[in-house]
């Protein structure tokens, strides 16, 4: 049986001619004559491989179209018409149309845009199934046992993953975290959402609203009512990352929503209840934002009623391997490659690399290598531009862990200049008080110029530069204040 396309248009003639030449191409062909025929006819089971409207039927061909992708989100639809009318193009594309024809147009140019608009979505199918695949409880299984320390990870995935308990998942910035926390929820067999809420990157003034939701009017600019976060994922998990980010003074409403499973709207009188189940990461020692006053002990050890601890990639040569093999088929499915392996000088050349990065600097570095393989595998050539390429950004991820680590003991005064020599602001001595006074001081001299030329790029934006730097944006205003470095 070959393909169904549904034809819905007011003039017969224009059915008629269609139906011929679709059905001479081996296609089967159904008739609508206004907008809600169509819309029965789309959304009837099993619906159509392709819907052709026409744009100003009765009914309305773009009002059929709303209607069609608000049943059926992935059909693709062609709206036809004899006028060109561009704000009516545009406003098709909007509502899903993967194309827009004008009459009169060849025999041969329609059918191109049937055949297009079919195999795109044969396309998008296939990658949906080989993503569902990738995604599968077995497949994250698979991939958190590739190495006897990742195996440990995947058993403690397992135990905790149906009971209540709340999980907190430390390890490095770009080990995986979420990947552990999707894993979690994947295996609790929880029906609801995986909800992932960046700590680092709401403002402080917003978060509570995201996370709790507000009533109309609660604050300046609140014109409605606003489900949080917590709410969106009922029957799901909520995944915190970066908690250790939250502002002090929402850390009681959490530790209140994590002991009692309620939270009240802001603004709002009644409490909400809760079914959710709740991650969270840090990539920094918790225990020491407790020592420092900075993070609530209650909440602390409301949070870390099970810990799951991920080692840096440094430590899991394991897992080199089987994560590019993952990444290599994720980039063949999204940039349309057919990389089928990687060669034994490539396989060295990852092995040999420090990844101060983690997984998310071999993700990034795979997936610009297939895009420029010159072969159907990967070279040491072609993992070797890829490197070169985000040099600048391996630098970065190195002032990150700088950042990542408490302030030097002993902090310099006075300006930082932009680069230094040993000569020129890089105290000099031989002993072991000299030496770490040598360290804190060229740390502080290459994190101050990666945030100014992080800060240069980005035109002054701190979210854009706390992107490109790979840090969260509350760590990174403290070291722009801390330099001096505040964009005019």
């Amino acid at each position: 049986m070959g393909d169904r396309v549904l034809i819905a248009d007011d003039l017969a003639p224009n059915r008629r001619v269609l139906e011929s030449l679709l059905k001479a191409s081996g296609f089967e062909v159904e008739l609508a004559e206004d907008g809600p025929s169509a819309v029965k006819m789309a959304t009837a089971q099993p619906p159509p491989s392709l819907v052709m409207l026409d744009l100003r039927m009765p009914g309305g061909g773009l009002e059929a179209l709303a209607e069609i992708r608000a049943a059926q989100p992935h059909l693709p639809a062609i709206v036809l018409t004899s006028y060109a009318d561009v704000p009516a193009a545009v406003e098709a594309m909007k509502l899903g149309a993967v194309d827009f024809l004008t009459r009169p147009l060849p025999n041969d140019a329609l059918l191109m845009a049937v055949k297009r608009a079919l195999e795109r979505s044969a396309l998008e199918k296939e990658v949906k199934t080989l993503r569902r695949a990738l995604e599968a409880p077995d497949a994250v299984r698979g991939l958190l046992s590739a190495s006897p320390s990742l195996r440990e990870v995947a058993d403690r995935v397992s135990q905790v993953a149906r009971t209540p308990l709340t999980v907190l998942v430390v390890g490095e910035t770009g080990v995986g975290k979420e990947v552990v926390a999707r894993a979690i929820h994947m295996e609790s067999g929880r029906s609801g959402p995986f909800v992932a809420i960046d700590c680092g990157a709401i403002p402080e003034n917003l978060i509570e609203s995201e996370l709790f939701g507000h009533e109309r009017g609660a604050f300046s600019g609140a014109e409605r009512k606003r489900e949080g976060r917590f709410a969106l994922a009922a029957g799901g998990t909520v995944f915190l990352d970066e908690i250790g980010n939250l502002p002090k003074q929402l850390q009681p409403k959490l530790l209140r929503a994590l002991q009692e499973r309620r939270v009240t709207p802001l603004g709002g009188t009644h409490d909400l209840a809760l079914d959710v189940r709740f991650v969270a990461a840090t990539n920094a020692a918790l225990e020491q934002d407790v020592s420092d006053g900075n993070f609530r002990e209650d909440l602390y050890y409301r949070l870390s009623e099970f810990t799951i601890r991920i080692p840096p990639l440094r430590e899991r040569a394991g897992d080199l391997l089987p994560l590019s093999r993952r990444f290599m088929e994720e980039a063949n499915l999204d940039m349309r490659r057919s990389v089928a392996g990687i060669s034994t000088a490539a396989a060295e050349r990852l092995r040999t690399h420090h990844w101060p990065g983690n997984v998310r600097e071999l993700r990034n570095v795979v997936r610009e290598a297939v895009l420029g393989a010159q072969g159907p595998t990967l070279e040491e050539s072609d993992i070797d531009r890829a490197m070169s390429a985000r040099a600048p950004m391996r630098g970065l991820s190195a002032q990150h862990a700088a950042m990542s680590m408490p302030p030097p003991a002993q902090p310099s005064s006075g300006p930082i200049p932009i680069a230094a020599t040993p000569a020129e602001g890089i105290p000099t001595g031989d002993a072991e008080g000299g030496l770490r006074q040598i360290a804190n001081r060229a740390t502080e001299i290459a994190e101050r110029k990666a945030i100014a030329e992080a800060l240069r790029e980005a035109g002054g934006n701190k979210s854009k530069a706390a992107r490109a730097l790979q840090v969260d944006f509350k760590t990174l205003h403290a070291k722009i204040k801390r330099y001096g470095l505040e964009p005019e």
